[in-house]
C-alpha cells in the first residue's frame, strides 16, 4: 500500500478500497502551485478527490471532471468549476450493478451501468460510516427513546423534553482526532508549561497508543493534576481540552458545593430540571453532529461533598470507569448513552480528602511549583501573548517580547501564582502606560531603556529602517 502523506488520506484508500472504487493515488502537487495537492484521481468516474481546498486539477483532465474535497473526521463535499463554493456531495450505490460512486447531484447516473435511479449510501454532511474504526454509529439505542417516550404521558411537555435532548446526541458521532496542528500545539504546551514535563509524557504515549486502535480518536485514562494553587493546572487542563476537542472543555467547579444531578441530570419532572454536565460536554451544536470524545474538567476534585443529601461522590464510579460508561443514564433524559469516549482532567490541591477508590480512577501526577527562573522566563511571556490575543491588545503599541525588566516587575506583583498574572499586567499597564508625544499613540509595557532606544523599534513587528540597507 501507498505511504499516504497524512491518516486521513490513509483512511479515505480504505473506504475507497472497501467500496470498489478504482483510484489512482498522487501525493506531488498536480498542477502549477507552490502548494502540494495530494489527491486521489477516480479514472472510471472523471473525478478527483482532495485532502485540501487548494485544488487544481493538472492540465491532463478534462473541462467536465468534477472535484471534491474530505476532512479529517471523514466528511466531504464537492466544488464548482474553476475550484468554487463547497456544495453537497455523496456516495451513491447502484441498485442494478451494486457499483459505489462519488456524486455531486442526487441525479448523477452510474459511472458503470449508466442507471440513473441510485441510492445515497453515505451523505458528505454526515461523513463517511466507519471511518473512524466502525465504533458504535451512535451514542444511544433509537429503540430505547421509543420506549422512553412511550413511558411518559403525553400533553405535559416531557416528550419534547426528551426529543430536544434526543437531537443534540443524534447522528454519528464525530471524533476529535491527532492532526499535524494539534500535534504543534502540544508542543507549544511543553514550553508554556515547564513543570508538566511527566504529563506530558504520559499524554504522547497515549497519543502513540492511537494509531494502534481501529478508532483514531484521542482517548487517555483520567488525570489528577495535584499541586499547590498557582501551579498552573487549571490553565494547562483548560488548554490541554481546547486543544484535543476543537472547543473549550466543560469545566465543573466541585468546590462549589456541586450536586450529583449537577452532573447527571434532574428528574424531568421537577419544575427546573435539565440535563447533566455529562451528556451536555457530548452535544452538538445544531450545524455538527455530537461529540463522543470530548474532555470535561473535575476542578478541585479534593473537595467534593462526601455527605449530604446529593452525594456527588457515587457519581464517580460510574463515569470515570468506560464499562458502566458506556450505558450511562442521565436522570433527565433517561435513556442509556454511550459516555465512555469522554475524557476527564482533574485538579487538586492535595490527595488526603480524595476516597481511595476514587483515586484509583486516575492516573495521578504531582506538580511542582515554578522556580523563579522558570516563572520569569517561560510562564510570563507566554501568558503575555495570550493576554495579548485575549484582551485585543494593539501590538503596535506594546512590545513584541517583554523586557527582562518588566518582567521581572510582574513578577514581584504576582510571584510565581498564574492565577495572578492577569492582575499583574494590570498593574504594570498603570505603571509604564503614556502617550508618546511625538506620535500621540498611547503605549505600555516597553522599559525605560527601551523608551530611549525609541520604542517602534520594540513594538508588534520589528520596523524596516528607513536609512539604505548598507553591506560593509
Amino acid at each position: 500500500m501507498e505511504k499516504y502523506q497524512t491518516e486521513a488520506q490513509r483512511r479515505m484508500a480504505q473506504f475507497l478500497l472497501a467500496a470498489g472504487i478504482e483510484y489512482i493515488y498522487v501525493p506531488e502537487k498536480v498542477g502549477p502551485t507552490t502548494k502540494k495537492a495530494p489527491c486521489f484521481s477516480l479514472p472510471a468516474q472523471n473525478s478527483y478527490i482532495y485532502e485540501t481546498a487548494d485544488i487544481v486539477l493538472p492540465k491532463t483532465a478534462s473541462a467536465e471532471a468534477k472535484r471534491f474535497c474530505f476532512s479529517v473526521d471523514g466528511k466531504f463535499a464537492s466544488f464548482g468549476e474553476g475550484g468554487g463554493e463547497r456544495g453537497w456531495a455523496a456516495v451513491l450505490r447502484c441498485p442494478a450493478c451494486r457499483a459505489m460512486f462519488l456524486a455531486s447531484s442526487a441525479a448523477d447516473a452510474c459511472p458503470k451501468c449508466g442507471e440513473e435511479k441510485c441510492g445515497v449510501y453515505a451523505l458528505g454532511s454526515d461523513g463517511i460510516p466507519g471511518w473512524f474504526g466502525g465504533q458504535g454509529d451512535v451514542l444511544f439505542d433509537e429503540e430505547d427513546l421509543r420506549k422512553k417516550i412511550a413511558s411518559v404521558p403525553n400533553g405535559d411537555g416531557l416528550v419534547d423534553k426528551i426529543q430536544s435532548v434526543a437531537r443534540l446526541l443524534s447522528g454519528r458521532p464525530r471524533e476529535a482526532v491527532l492532526t499535524s496542528e494539534k500535534a504543534k500545539e502540544f508542543g507549544k504546551l511543553s514550553r508554556s508549561y515547564p513543570n508538566m514535563g511527566e504529563v506530558l509524557r504520559y499524554f504522547r504515549a497515549s497519543l502513540v497508543r492511537t494509531k494502534l486502535r481501529k478508532s483514531k480518536a484521542i482517548s487517555f485514562r483520567p488525570i489528577l493534576l495535584v499541586g499547590s494553587p498557582g501551579c498552573g493546572k487549571s490553565s494547562f487542563a483548560r488548554e490541554l481540552g481546547r486543544i484535543v476537542s476543537d472547543r473549550d472543555p466543560l469545566r465543573v467547579d466541585l468546590g462549589n458545593d456541586v450536586a450529583s444531578f449537577t452532573l447527571t441530570g434532574s428528574d424531568m419532572s421537577w419544575r427546573k430540571s435539565k440535563c447533566g454536565l455529562v451528556l451536555q460536554s457530548m452535544f452538538g451544536d445544531g450545524k455538527e453532529g455530537p461529540l463522543r470524545n470530548p474532555v470535561v474538567i473535575l476542578d478541585e476534585m479534593d473537595k467534593i461533598p462526601l455527605n449530604g443529601t446529593h452525594e456527588v461522590e457515587g457519581v464517580f464510579y460510574s463515569i470515570l470507569e468506560r464499562e458502566t460508561a458506556s450505558h450511562f443514564r442521565d436522570n433527565y433524559f433517561d435513556v442509556p448513552v454511550d459516555a465512555s469516549g469522554i475524557n476527564y482532567i482533574a485538579t487538586a490541591n492535595s490527595t488526603a480528602n480524595i476516597p481511595t477508590a476514587i483515586l484509583s480512577r486516575f492516573q495521578v501526577f504531582e506538580i511542582r511549583d515554578y522556580s523563579e527562573r522558570e516563572f520569569i522566563d517561560t510562564v510570563i511571556p507566554n501568558f503575555y501573548e495570550r493576554w495579548i490575543d485575549f484582551e485585543r491588545i494593539d501590538r503596535d503599541a506594546v512590545p513584541q517580547k517583554l523586557s527582562e525588566s518588566i518582567r521581572k516587575m510582574v513578577f514581584s506583583i504576582c510571584g510565581t501564582d498564574t492565577r495572578k498574572i492577569s492582575s499583574a499586567f494590570d498593574r504594570v499597564l498603570e505603571r509604564t502606560g503614556k502617550t508618546d508625544k511625538a506620535t500621540g499613540k498611547f503605549i505600555a509595557f516597553f522599559s525605560e531603556e527601551e523608551i530611549r532606544n525609541g520604542w517602534r523599534n520594540f513594538a508588534g513587528k520589528p520596523h524596516l529602517p528607513t536609512e539604505p540597507f548598507i553591506i560593509q
